[in-house]
């Protein structure tokens, strides 16, 4: 699953469509989220510090936060951004923490049809 969400998020990446412009999601809150398509009809969550569908000039560094086995994407986002204020630059650095669920996770997000 990994592997096929890096494709994506580098090819993001390469094209600058991250806008810096805009102040940067510190938090991650539902407004700090998108779905990025990996495969066919599959789609990951990622809460990201920038917008992935806007082109900018002035990303110069990127973070992926994989969570581990907690699948805790939320406070990998935390860390990572954590990282870039204390840098001073977090318009500059795109953070994007993928949220990969369990198949427990995928029950309680979508119960099976009965």
């Amino acid at each position: 699953m990994i592997r096929s969400l890096v494709g994506p998020i580098l090819g993001l990446l390469s094209l600058n469509v991250v806008d810096a412009s805009a102040a940067p999601c510190l938090t991650p809150t539902a407004s700090c989220m998108e779905y990025v398509a990996v495969r066919g009809p599959a789609r990951v969550a990622v809460y990201r510090s920038h917008s992935l569908t806007t082109p900018a000039q002035d990303i110069t560094h990127a973070i992926n936060a994989i969570h581990g086995a907690e699948r805790d994407a939320a406070t990998s986002f935390r860390i990572a951004m954590a990282a870039t204020v204390l840098r001073g630059r977090p318009d500059q650095a795109l953070v994007i923490a993928p949220r990969f669920l369990s198949r427990a996770g995928m029950t309680a997000l979508f119960p099976p049809e009965q």
